[in-house]
């Protein structure tokens, strides 16, 4: 049987001073679902994008005092990436390639020159301007106030780069696709039904750093739409991972992207919330917060995580969490007993309790990958000892730790 070969997205990553808690989460769902599947033997591509152009980047480096030349900005952006990728090496997560928005400008004019051109439109519209400063909010009547500097805002005519969108079109995509849970699904429906019956999309906004194309800045937003179809490769599977953001990323997805580049899988996951129920948000993360985040042992939260339903929210209540992570630290102990990487009292333990422990983690995820593989190697290696192991079994029990708490002690493939 021929391989697939499959690409697997996340939304790109905002550029800023630390990684959040939600990034960790997101990262950690989509490489444990990565190297399952590579596990099974499919080809698996993983890249992961940086979002640098935009506000965002502009206002943190206002926050802290920063000069506002580009300069000063492409320091700012790397250095903030240099230390994203060091917290994704110490929480185990691997990815093949990164990609940055601000260096990506002749591929997206190039792919919109061969995939898009024809139903990329120029004209004069009516769009959304702020009196005061100008800058503009595409085609969305309902703003009044300016984000940047609290003008008032007025529906203006303007000649710009557009995109009329059919609600059939997009329903007729969204049908094409599987995406989980179905819940996300129904909410994606309605939303799209919640749309004109057609509308234009302004594929334009006027900030300092952005791409340019046919001489228009383009609208961040509508960038990181199309990024994830510049990766290099024929993919027969396009598996797209995010969490509450359906109506940002899967929807306009569906609306910029070509056929060809359109996910073949939607998986929705939940959110990780604060021990008030709130969504752990990047923009107004507690420093506190963020810090007993960090501060956790890194294999056994990434198990944690992990154990939980991937349809639900998290609930990071620091209180209770600590309790949580003693169970996977000793789950993990007794598995290094087992292939004996360690010494344990309890390393003689059946495996039923190491068999319960992971299928409570693949049982609950994306369409149970990987499930008949681990249940046919599990049921052999039910009641036995370290001692007792087959090298095919120890093999396959280490890269099982290898998935559920990212450190590895022998040799993964």
């Amino acid at each position: 049987m021929e391989l697939t070969n499959e690409l697997v997205v996340m939304a790109p990553i905002q550029v800023k001073g630390s990684l959040s808690p939600g990034n960790i989460y997101d990262l950690t769902l989509i490489d444990f679902y990565a190297k399952t599947r590579q596990m099974q033997g499919f080809k698996v591509s993983v890249p992961i994008f940086w979002n640098v152009n935009g506000l965002p980047v502009l206002n943190m480096m206002q926050k802290q005092g920063l000069p506002l030349s580009r300069e000063t900005r492409n320091e700012f952006v790397n250095k903030c990436i240099r230390d994203g990728l060091e917290i994704l090496k110490k929480h185990y997560i691997n990815f093949d390639e990164q990609i940055k928005d601000d260096e990506i400008s002749p591929m997206i004019s190039k792919f919109i020159e061969t995939y898009s051109k024809s139903i990329i439109l120029r004209g004069p519209i009516s769009i959304a301007i702020c009196e005061k400063c100008g800058s503009d909010f595409g085609t969305d009547a309902e703003i009044i106030l300016c984000k940047i500097c609290g003008g008032s805002v007025s529906m203006q005519v303007r000649d710009v780069l557009f995109q009329k969108v059919s609600r059939d079109d997009v329903s007729n995509k969204i049908g094409r696709i599987n995406i989980y849970p179905t819940g996300a699904k129904k909410e994606l429906i309605t939303f799209n039904e919640s749309m004109p019956e057609e509308y234009n999309i302004c594929l334009t906004k006027r900030r300092e750093y952005t791409i340019s194309y046919a001489g228009f800045d383009l609208d961040p937003r509508f960038i990181v739409m199309l990024t994830p179809a510049l990766v290099d490769g024929m993919y027969s599977r396009r598996v797209y991972f995010h969490g509450d953001i359906i109506k940002k990323f899967s929807y306009y997805s569906l609306c910029h992207l070509p056929d060809r580049f359109l996910p073949t899988d939607i998986v929705c996951h939940g959110v990780l919330l604060d021990k008030y129920g709130r969504k752990i948000r990047w923009q107004d993360i507690d420093e506190d917060l963020l810090n007993q985040f960090n501060n956790l042992p890194k294999n056994d939260l990434r198990a944690f995580l992990l154990k939980r339903n991937v349809s639900k929210d998290v609930l990071i209540d620091f209180e209770t969490i600590h309790g949580n992570l003693r169970e996977q630290d000793i789950l993990r102990n007794r598995m290094d007993g087992i292939l004996g990487y360690s010494d344990c009292l309890e390393s003689s333990l059946p495996f039923l309790v190491l068999r319960k422990e992971f299928f409570e983690a693949v049982d609950r995820y994306f369409y149970g990958v990987a499930y008949d593989k681990m249940l046919k190697i599990v049921d052999l290696l039910e009641n036995k000892t370290g001692e007792s192991i087959h090298n095919e079994e120890r093999k396959f029990l280490d890269q099982l730790r290898y998935l559920y708490f990212g450190e590895y002690h022998g040799i993964k493939n």
